[in-house]
């Protein structure tokens, strides 16, 4: 269930351009996570809830500072339009090219 919400939340939260790069990044947290529950469950007692809790805090808060992409300012300034960096690859392009034939 959860990678579903996953994959359905984290194309409203980064750019087409970075969604690739965001998965990769989430699944690499999981995997580390995943390793690392078995050494929490092993640990005494108190601890292994102490742990839950202290990430469940940490993502509390993290969680507010989220905003969906629709929500945010500045996405243009982010990311500029694919159509603006063709038109300077190819001016740079031109630019070259007016160089090498004088």
């Amino acid at each position: 269930m959860l990678g579903n919400i996953c994959y359905i939340s984290v194309p409203k939260l980064f750019p087409t351009r970075f969604l690739t790069t965001a998965y990769a990044i989430l699944n690499l947290c999981a995997h580390i996570f995943a390793i690392g529950a078995p050494l929490a469950a092993e640990l005494k007692d108190p601890y292994p809830f102490l742990i839950y809790l202290i990430l469940l805090v940490i993502l509390l808060f993290a969680s507010t500072l989220i905003t969906e992409l629709e929500k945010a300012k500045a996405v243009d300034e982010l990311v500029p339009p694919t159509d603006e960096i063709e038109l300077a690859e190819n001016n740079a392009g031109e630019a070259r090219q007016a160089e090498l034939e004088s």
